[in-house]
This record gives C-alpha cells, sequence and structure tokens, in this order.
C-alpha cells in the first residue's frame, strides 16, 4: 500500500468557527478551544539574565588574573581568584545598572560610554561625600 500524505489537523476546528463567525459578523470567543501554549514575558527568565550564569567566564578571568599575578610576582589560590571573580561581576553589574539609570532621562534604551562616565563620576561625588561625612 502507498503510503498517503496527511494533512494538518491541529487548529481544523478553529478555522471552520472563524469562518461561520466572519459570514454571521460576529467575534470569536475563545472558550473551550485549543490553543497554542506560550509562555508570558514576565514568567520565563531569558538565558542571557539568569542570576546562576556569570557574567565573565571563569576560564578567561582566572588566566588573565594569573598572568597579571606573576609579571607582579604574587601566587593566589583558588579561593582569592573566585573572590575576585565575584567582585568583579559585581563591580559591572553595578556599574551597567548606574549607566543604565543614566541612559532614562535621556530617553535612551542603549547604554553609551558617556552614561558610564557619568555612572563613575556619581559615585566618586557618593564617596567623598561619605567620607568627609565621617571626619
Amino acid at each position: 500500500m502507498a503510503r498517503t500524505k496527511q494533512t494538518p489537523h491541529r487548529y481544523s476546528s478553529l478555522k471552520v468557527i472563524k469562518k461561520q463567525l466572519k459570514t454571521a459578523g460576529k467575534s470569536i470567543s475563545r472558550d473551550g478551544l485549543m490553543m497554542p501554549h506560550s509562555n508570558r514575558p514576565h514568567k520565563v527568565v531569558p538565558h542571557d539574565n539568569q542570576k546562576s550564569r556569570d557574567a565573565i567566564r571563569k576560564n578567561p578571568f582566572t588566566k588573565t588574573v594569573c598572568e597579571i599575578a606573576t609579571k607582579v610576582g604574587t601566587q593566589l589560590e583558588d579561593q582569592a581568584i573566585s573572590t575576585l571573580h565575584i567582585a568583579s561581576e559585581k563591580y559591572l553589574v553595578d556599574l551597567f545598572e548606574a549607566a543604565k539609570l543614566c541612559a532614562i532621562p535621556a530617553k535612551r534604551v542603549t547604554v553609551i560610554p558617556d552614561d558610564i562616565s557619568m555612572a563613575k563620576k556619581i559615585w566618586r561625588v557618593r564617596e567623598k561625600g561619605l567620607s568627609s561625612r565621617e571626619n
């Protein structure tokens, strides 16, 4: 027996109902119809924004830190390198968050180098203000 192609049956009932309602001039209600499942934008975290992912990859960072340490003439333990990794990631994330806040009043979505320099200047002013309060 020869194989025959199967026609898709998935949304055939929806198409028939749409045609019937179109001719009658009514709108469609989706009660009782199977619709394709899609996740809401705020429910699923994109892979780029997951908290468990590293902003900086560990191996290249470790390699770079070890090269700098050997040039200076010091040796670092694994725990010290991982602490440096965490601290540098936190610094970069905070810097880009502050730069994003600087881009909002300019009605821009993209962060430009001026926003980063402005965020650094704001941080310096805050540090000076906090150190003068202590004295």
